[in-house]
């Protein structure tokens, strides 16, 4: 596992970052594509992409990842932009898992419409992250990159870590993502 001085060398590459920056731009550009055709009684309130690019780090995880088997997953999927990045980092060559539990009015609509477009072949659990243990062992994960970015909030996230820690593999990789903003 690289220390955090390591990460910040292999994120400092001028070509690595050219590259991510502009996978992250086309995934953004498919997304926009995809929303112009969303229809309006499927559409959320809300029609931000995603919250933040902090989460192209995802894409630099992955490249450092090539060669370690395993799954990319993410708990706290919003409308599946950082999973379609990951997944096109990855070449498609993993399997994608998100979890999710879709509360918000038109959520999982909007986000199918985004699924059916850029993921088709991801696996998903609509459910709370701490009651979807069960259903996702049954998939027989192995995760090379877990990414817990389930309501932003330090409860969730105190919720998160402990139960999907023990999915982790040796090798993997765990980003956490929480926000203070207000609601």
């Amino acid at each position: 596992m690289p220390t955090i001085q390591e990460l910040n060398q292999f994120i400092a590459d001028p070509v690595l970052q050219e590259s991510v920056t502009q996978v992250w731009k086309l995934v953004g550009e498919h997304f926009e594509q995809a929303q112009a055709t969303l229809p309006a009684e499927q559409a959320m309130a809300r029609r931000e992409l995603s919250f933040h690019d902090h989460v192209r780090l995802l894409g630099y995880l992955c490249v450092l990842l090539e060669g370690v088997p395993g799954d990319l997953v993410e708990i706290g999927v919003w409308k599946g932009k950082s999973l379609v990045l990951m997944n096109e980092i990855s070449n498609r060559q993993r399997r994608v898992i998100g979890i999710d539990p879709f509360v918000l009015p038109n959520q999982f609509e909007e986000f199918d419409h985004y699924r059916r477009a850029l993921l088709p072949d991801a696996l998903f659990i609509r459910g709370f992250s701490e009651f979807c243990g069960e259903h996702f062992y049954k998939m027989a994960p192995k995760v090379a990159l877990l990414h817990i970015d389930g309501g932003h909030t330090g409860r969730n996230v105190l919720l998160d870590h402990p139960a999907w820690y023990p999915v982790a593999l040796s090798s993997s990789m765990i980003m956490v993502t929480t926000s203070t903003r207000p609601r």
